[in-house]
């Protein structure tokens, strides 16, 4: 499923199931290595910028890694998702020293009850949630479109860096991307980050 060009492109659905059982059968070793793995990119994110920055990541869901404990540890800004229908905006969750409360929003998911909006542009990092992505760097998402649609809506985020963090075995998955698909710009895994 992974690394061969050669290979037949699979299905995006047939990829999320394949995708899926990786991410639950990741142990806790593994999942640990992600998210220090994914903390120290973002701490040296920060060092290149001498200063304080913005960071804009999801609060986890399912199987997916705790981002968001491994980042409160860390001095920058972060903004999580609030979904509104079809479309989400990105709320401050914590800036300079204030820490807004989160509750469950859509899909039980935890969102700051605030109401700074901030889009990212250049110079902010946004980690895109992706069960895996393929040879050409295209996420593969869970299917909403949320993120594609943010994306498509808000023209200056594209210019944002934007990461994705994934068990090093589903960083190649051989899936035919679409024109609405988000490209990450790098990918952190449990064995070190690929630019």
């Amino acid at each position: 499923m992974s690394g061969d060009a050669s290979a037949e492109p699979i299905t995006k659905e047939a990829a999320r199931l394949f995708a899926g059982r990786i991410w639950a059968e990741l142990d806790m070793h593994r999942r640990r290595n992600l998210a220090d793995q994914a903390g120290g990119f973002v701490r040296r994110f920060l060092q290149e910028r001498s200063a304080s920055g913005r960071v804009f990541l999801t609060a986890p869901i399912g199987d997916e890694i705790d981002l968001l404990s491994v980042m409160s540890a860390l001095s920058c800004d972060l903004f999580l998702p609030v979904i509104r229908d079809s479309s989400m905006d990105f709320v401050a969750y914590r800036e300079g020293h204030i820490i807004v409360p989160l509750r469950p929003g859509r899909f039980q998911i935890p969102e700051p009850q605030g109401t700074h909006i901030a889009v990212p542009d250049a110079g902010d990092l946004m980690f895109v949630p992706s069960l895996a992505c393929n040879r050409h760097r295209f996420r593969l998402g869970r299917g909403g479109g949320f993120f594609d649609r943010y994306f498509a809506e808000h023209a200056q985020a594209k210019k944002c860096r934007k990461v994705s963090a994934m068990p090093v075995e589903l960083i190649e998955i051989h899936f035919p991307e679409q024109s609405h698909d988000v490209k990450l710009d790098e990918l952190v895994t449990d064995t070190g980050t690929v630019e």
